[in-house]
């Protein structure tokens, strides 16, 4: 049979690097969306959600492994709370189980950028 999804739900809490040229000013937000996002799409079934791979993302871009791979530049510091309802408030791991896929979409990924400097 085939696993069943667990709807992941991301609030990404990133602190930029406010210099001129650094972070994109114009898609930031939706890039470090979408890093996250192709990350998740690169667990197997059975593999637990763990907010510093998510993390990680936002800071180098998915493994390199993964398709569409790119690094969001200027990112300086996040936390990422997840959950598997609207607005989490957790960085604890979500257990996947063996007959359980983690399902990631932007609609449920929230980015929260606040300046800073390096």
């Amino acid at each position: 049979s085939r696993p069943s999804g667990v709807d992941i739900y991301v609030i990404l809490n990133v602190t930029y690097d406010q210099s001129p040229g650094v972070f994109p000013s114009s898609g930031g937000a939706a890039q470090l969306q979408g890093a996250v996002k192709t990350q998740g799409d690169t667990y197997p079934i059975g593999r637990d959600v763990r907010a510093s791979e998510l993390v990680a993302a936002a800071f180098k871009g998915p493994t390199s492994t993964a398709p569409g791979a790119t690094s969001v530049p200027g990112v300086l510091d996040a936390v990422a709370l997840i959950g598997t309802a609207p607005a989490p408030g957790t960085s604890n791991p979500i257990t996947i189980t063996s007959r359980q896929i983690a399902k990631f979409d932007t609609s449920r990924i929230s980015v929260v950028l606040t300046p800073g400097s390096p």
